[in-house]
């Protein structure tokens, strides 16, 4: 074995390095520890705690996503940065918004407003601000560029691959996983936003077999899906949310518009109004899907002797949404 030693001038470049970061008394920052592989991973934090060991003088930071370290170096206390406040939105939009009173107007109209907690979200939709002069009227462009961001475009972006067990899994198959995600919880367990492990369990016996995944890895797939994404995380132990609801509304939509017959209309409608509306929303035929969505809705009370439901929730959703629908005598009638 070959063994190489790095010198500067007559000392060791260990030594040289240790004695220049004492001198200095520097703060060494670490940016995406995770997006280091897997198999690097532990020989770098050794190296982190070598310094850590040697350079007394010398303070270290170190930022990953949660989860996605093999270890935590020692002498390292782990920190979790909090949604940034509303005072925060209102200084980040001030400064790199055109017009800030108008963005911050604008967005806190859009069904999407709960996704601007989060920098990398907020920065995104004051750059679509930006180049337009104004945001879409119709949000749910915003929430598929946050969904695609979410799950390949940043990474894609800064030339980042994330190791992966489930090869065969890509973002847009984890975009429909997700969708029937969303919509097993909504309707068949009644559970906005935050699930249990159980939850989870149930949905993946469900479903392993339509992605292909394998027997009792429920947990491990979460974890993937978690660590690739950030739309579920881990809240405990044992429960996972969603990290924002007008995702899991808007992905959900996206299963209802899959489904091949909206005979199931009741459910959606008894149950939680909003995904129905994204789904009127985001359908290349608008008028349609809403006059199908009615029709649907009335046979189901004819037929099922239902009682009068209120669309409220629907209906406000809709005008928040704001689809385009053409003039038509169905709905007319």
């Amino acid at each position: 074995i070959k063994i190489i030693e790095h010198f500067v001038g007559r000392e060791s470049l260990d030594n040289f390095l240790i004695d220049l970061l004492n001198s200095m008394s520097v703060c060494l920052l670490v940016d995406g520890l995770d997006e280091i592989s897997d198999e690097m991973q532990e020989n770098f934090i050794k190296n982190i705690e070598w310094i850590g060991s040697n350079a007394n003088g010398c303070k270290g930071i170190a930022s990953s996503r949660p989860g996605e370290v093999v270890r935590t170096p020692d002498q390292f206390r782990i920190f979790e940065l909090n949604p940034i406040t509303k005072n925060d939105i209102e200084k980040i939009s001030r400064l790199w918004a055109k017009k800030p009173v108008e963005f911050l107007k604008e967005v806190r109209q859009k069904s999407y407003v709960d996704v601007i907690d989060r920098p990398l979200f907020l920065m995104q939709i004051i750059t679509i601000f930006n180049i337009a002069g104004q945001l879409p009227e119709r949000s749910f462009f915003v929430q598929e560029r946050i969904v695609n961001l979410m799950l390949a475009l940043w990474d894609d972006r800064r030339g980042v691959e994330r190791s992966t067990k489930y090869t065969h899994f890509m973002p847009e198959e984890k975009k429909r996983f997700l969708s029937d995600l969303a919509y097993f919880l909504l309707y068949d367990r009644d559970v906005l936003k935050a699930f249990s492990t159980e939850n989870l369990i149930d949905f993946y016996q469900k479903f392993r077999n339509k992605y292909n995944l394998p027997l009792s890895e429920a947990l491990m797939v979460a974890k993937e899906i978690e660590s690739h994404t950030g739309i579920v995380v881990s809240s405990t132990d044992k429960h996972f949310e969603f990290a924002h609801l007008s995702t899991q509304e808007y992905i959900a939509a996206l299963k209802i518009l899959s489904l091949p017959r909206l005979n199931n209309i009741q459910i959606i409608v008894n149950k939680y109004q909003p995904p129905i509306a994204v789904a009127v929303a985001i359908s290349q035929e608008s008028t349609e899907y809403l006059f199908e969505v009615i029709r649907w809705h009335k046979r189901a009370k004819r037929y099922n002797n239902m009682k009068s439901i209120n669309l409220f929730s629907f209906f406000s959703r809709l005008v928040v949404e704001n689809p385009r629908f053409q003039p038509s005598y169905s709905l007319a009638s």
